[in-house]
């Protein structure tokens, strides 16, 4: 895995772009980068810009957490971490999936955390790798930072890139799925929800220590550095 430590991202907002953000009713969104090859991605984290409290941080913390959903996947589903099978997890280890729960596998020499469906089901798993991640308002929990559809006795192998994008959107929610398509300079056709509003995104490298991000109410996107 390629983060190993904590992550800080500061987001600035001026009061201007608060009040912009929320009279669209519209969340910073944000969502862990993801190879070309992957077809779907999922929410992080999401939260409408308190005006009381700016600016806002979002802290990944290096804990994560294998997660199964014994359903095929489904665009614009929003996964609820705790609705589903669940296991502590460490890089370098595979993790079984029973079809009830998790047992622990065998090791991997790439250092990342691979998932492997042995359940009975032929329906493919919704399994997912969660993070802990603090948002500007609420408490630390495990959120999805990746998903993947895995057919039995197959196993997925999850790597997020140690980067992340950055947008406001509408109807979005921490573990929303989304088509990975969306997020790609690609000509490909996406069927979105009625009322479903999302900017242009910016992608940044996480640092070492914290990473600064600011929102440009002129043009309504999200830039690095400070205001």
């Amino acid at each position: 895995m390629t983060v190993q430590e904590k992550r800080t991202l500061i987001v600035q907002i001026s009061d201007e772009g608060i009040e912009t953000i929320l009279g669209q009713n519209q969340k910073v969104t944000i969502v862990r980068s993801f190879p070309d090859s992957a077809e779907y991605c999922v929410v992080c984290a999401s939260f409408a810009p308190d005006p009381a409290f700016p600016p806002y941080s979002v802290i990944f913390y290096p804990n994560w957490k294998v997660l199964a959903f014994p359903k095929s996947i489904d665009a614009f589903e929003t996964l609820d971490s705790e609705a589903g099978a669940g296991a502590d997890a460490v890089t370098g280890n595979n993790y079984v999936f029973t079809g009830t729960g998790f047992v622990s596998g065998t090791k991997n020499d790439i250092g990342v955390i691979g998932i492997e469906n042995q359940s009975k089901s032929s329906t493919s798993l919704t399994a997912a790798l969660g993070q802990e991640i603090s948002i500007p308002g609420g408490d630390i929990k495990t959120n999805p930072v990746a998903v993947a559809a895995i057919i039995s006795n197959n196993t997925f192998y999850f790597d997020p890139p140690d980067k992340i994008i950055v947008f406001t959107s509408t109807q979005m929610e921490d573990g929303t799925i989304l088509p990975a398509s969306l997020l790609q300079e690609k000509e490909t056709l996406v069927r979105l929800p009625a009322g479903l509003m999302i900017s242009r995104y910016l992608e940044i490298q996480l640092s070492n220590d914290c990473t600064t991000i600011h929102y440009d109410n002129k043009s309504h996107l999200f830039f690095t550095g400070e205001l």
